[in-house]
């Protein structure tokens, strides 16, 4: 007899308004309600007759969908409990994967300290192209990093970015700081805005980055900053990064300890450049509101879009609060729930 099996690498994300649906091998999700996961939660080792006769024509068709997606399978039932779960645990042996290096630094002191630590990829900040040109020569020529991004402060019309990139195959990307923010990369393929945006989070899909956001801030973590030759967690918190390291709190500000960010049904897949700010141990929240409000499902540039303070939601230094019962006022008349 075959039972019904969910795939472990289908992952069921429970938010405060709907529940999201990561697809890790392939890089997508799917948004659904929460009663999907109650369905989820009750097919497993059951037989596809025994389910489909006790669910209405909406179950239904989210069975179907289950199993034309392949997240849904059927096995002998001997062989159901021979499927292991995922260790989602992540590890590094590296003590650094990323940095960013402001102008002031000195890079004959900060590249040898960083390969080091076995940094992976660069961000370096420089005054004009033939600065960059200079010391790229001079130190990074030749590079273990796997990718290196530069960031020119005063643009010259002058400028041939592509042949600069020609000239030091060691650099990925060029971005220009000024209003447009237009950047150059030496893959043909690799595409840019042309405006700074405030536009929706980015969003990573994978095995490792689900990961790596269970415990920590995807964005912060493992990156450090330079400013002259030392080193910075963020802006103004000091990072040792020699033998005697010790993992910068922020590292592990995970979505899960985060006001908001852990009633979000994206908080595995998003990589939020915001800054968090402790509350008290393992408590954090941000000084800044994100475009997405989870109470409601609702983005900022959607219709009856809502801030949190109009859902009753308070998050600052001193607290986090919110008010259930104008919440569901507020979904009631957004999605008649």
């Amino acid at each position: 007899m075959n039972v019904l099996k969910w795939m472990e690498e289908i992952q069921v994300i429970k938010g405060y308004t709907r529940v999201c649906l990561y697809d890790l091998p392939r890089g997508n999700f799917r948004l659904a309600d929460k009663t999907t996961q109650v369905l989820i939660d009750s097919i497993e080792g059951k037989t596809m007759d025994s389910v489909q006769s006790n669910l209405d024509s909406t179950e239904k068709e989210w069975l179907n969908e289950f199993k034309n997606s392949e997240y849904l399978f059927e096995v002998p039932e001997s062989t159901f409990k021979s499927f292991p779960t995922i260790n989602f645990q992540w590890e590094t042996p590296f003590r650094v994967l990323s940095s960013f290096i402001d102008k002031s630094s000195d890079l004959e002191l900060v590249i040898p300290t960083l390969e080091q630590t076995g940094c992976k990829h660069l961000w370096i900040v420089f005054d004009t192209l033939d600065i960059a040109s200079k010391e790229i020569t001079k130190h990074l020529e030749y590079s273990y990093f796997l990718s290196i991004e530069i960031q020119i402060e005063k643009h010259n019309p002058s400028n041939n970015y592509e042949s600069f990139l020609k000239k030091h195959p060691t650099i990925s990307n060029i971005h220009i700081n000024d209003e447009s923010f237009k950047s150059y990369s030496s893959s043909p393929e690799v595409s840019f805005s042309s405006k700074k945006t405030k536009g929706k989070p980015l969003f990573q899909i994978n095995l490792l980055i689900f990961s790596e956001s269970k415990e920590h801030n995807v964005f912060f973590n493992r990156k450090i900053y330079f400013t002259g030759s030392k080193p910075f967690a963020t802006e103004g918190t000091d990072c040792r990064i020699n033998d005697n390291f010790d993992e910068p709190k922020i590292w592990l500000s995970s979505k899960d300890k985060t006001d908001i960010c852990k009633h979000c049904e994206y908080r595995y897949m998003c990589v939020d450049n915001r800054i968090p700010v402790m509350r008290k141990e393992n408590e954090w929240y941000h000084d800044t509101e994100c475009n997405y409000n989870p109470y409601i499902a609702k983005w900022e540039n959607e219709e009856n879009y809502k801030t949190l303070i109009e859902c009753g939601v308070i998050s600052n230094k001193n607290e986090f609060s919110f008010n259930h019962e104008k919440i569901a006022e507020i979904n009631k008349e957004l999605w008649g729930e």
